[in-house]
């Protein structure tokens, strides 16, 4: 085992959420939810759609909140769009999911940037000429 947390039976469940929501029953999983290491209190997911949205066939991050506090994860999404719309490096946030029984706690789909971690530290070092570096998951 690698450390990683898992949610029993995500795949269906996360797909089966994402038809639902986008009422299209041809969504399928060009590459299913694979565990990310990270998250201090959520579990991570990396994934890809086929036939979404060309907005939503890029690489997707899904974020649950297992164990977290009630409207965490719209909380944390609101947070998220405002810091985006403030031009600061945040993924968008396609969907919040409250409803703890569909993905067995609450949780949001993002946009996955693979170069977040340049973007955010480039971000930094600008404003306080200090630089760092950010692991990747």
């Amino acid at each position: 085992m690698d450390g990683r947390r898992t949610i029993p039976g995500i795949n269906d469940k996360l797909i089966s959420y994402l038809r639902s929501e986008l009422q299209n029953q041809r969504i399928t999983y060009s590459t299913p939810p694979i565990p990310v290491e990270g998250g201090y209190d959520t579990i991570i997911y990396r994934f890809q759609l086929e036939g979404a949205s060309d907005e939503l066939a890029e690489p997707l991050i899904l974020r649950v909140f297992a164990g977290s506090s009630p409207n965490r994860a719209s909380f944390e999404g609101l947070v998220q769009e405002a810091v985006a719309g403030l031009g600061y490096p945040a993924p968008k946030v396609h969907f919040t999911c409250t409803d703890e029984d569909v993905l067995g706690a609450e949780g949001h789909l993002a946009w996955s940037d693979p170069e977040i971690g340049d973007r955010l530290s480039g971000y930094f070092q600008e404003k306080t000429g200090i630089s760092i570096e950010i692991a990747e998951g």
